[in-house]
């Protein structure tokens, strides 16, 4: 009995960077990084109240990434609101 298999189910080979241990550390990093820039901005919004993410930026010297990538993290957890107006958002925790 032959078998063939369909091309969209063909077995995927990763390269061999994908499965490096050295790859995965990086990805652990960088989570904790993204949650410890979320642990400085909740900290520096407790201490001085609503802020722009531009001033955050420049208080914290995050780069724009790891800022953004903080705020959404406390915003999908509910702790921040995000307020809009033109072309400046301003943060405040919501409590």
């Amino acid at each position: 009995m032959n078998f063939y298999l369909d091309k969209a189910f063909a077995p995927i080979y990763l390269p061999a960077s994908f499965t490096n241990t050295e790859h995965k550390k990086k990805e652990i990093k960088m989570i904790n990084t993204i949650g410890e820039m979320a642990g400085l901005i909740w900290k520096t919004l407790e201490e001085k109240g609503e802020m722009t993410t531009s001033k955050l930026k420049t208080d914290l010297k995050a780069d724009v990434f790891t800022l953004n990538a903080a705020i959404g993290w406390l915003a999908r957890e509910g702790k921040v609101e995000i307020l809009k107006k033109g072309n400046s958002m301003k943060l405040q925790l919501l409590k």
